[in-house]
């Protein structure tokens, strides 16, 4: 996964993966107002919410704490199940759902800087991530101009690049967990 040779393969996987996170956050804005009704319900979105929460969360640990190729793509497959949840789950509660769809895209776009550059120093690609999913987050609410029911809010803009933080974060402490419980290989 974090090869420090920069895998071409999973390279191109964490691409694959940034851009299909994007599209999620972005097509979601262009979904019909029609649609947001049927996902009103307090229980509908508990359910959307935990279910994604529970996903991104597995696969951030997954992420942080293993080496083994098998083991991120599981998380991979997690964190977009659970983007994919958060697609849903936007047209009826859209703030909420930037959470974990930055902190996702955070992690992905993570793993494709250190695997590009493995020479990078992880200040500058976490740096460097922190920067991509802001402009990420700009874009969206740009691109919330074009639609007439929705607004751009700077609001939101500090809070997708937050939300990048938080799973950087969580990317951070789950590793220093594991050199310090001395887990080397999971």
């Amino acid at each position: 996964m974090r090869n420090s040779s920069g895998n071409k393969g999973s390279i191109q996987l964490y691409g694959l993966l940034v851009l299909l996170v994007l599209i999620c956050i972005y097509g979601s804005i262009f979904i019909g107002k029609r649609y947001t009704s049927l996902l009103y319900k307090q229980e509908t979105q508990a359910i959307l919410f935990g279910s994604g929460l529970i996903l991104i969360s597995f696969a951030s640990l997954f992420y942080a704490w293993s080496d083994r190729k098998r083991v991120w793509k599981l998380s991979a497959v997690l964190a977009l199940l659970g983007v994919f949840i958060f697609f849903v789950f936007r047209w009826g509660a859209p703030e909420r759902s930037h959470l974990m769809e930055y902190a996702a895209l955070a992690l992905f776009f993570h793993g494709y800087i250190k695997d590009k550059y493995p020479r990078l120093s992880a200040i500058k690609s976490l740096l460097l991530t922190l920067l991509f999913c802001a402009v990420a987050g700009l874009v969206d609410e740009l691109l919330q101009l074009l639609v007439p029911y929705r607004h751009f809010d700077w609001e939101d803009v500090v809070f997708n690049a937050m939300a990048s933080c938080i799973g950087l974060a969580s990317y951070i402490i789950l590793r220093l967990l594991r050199r310090i419980l001395g887990t080397s290989k999971a």
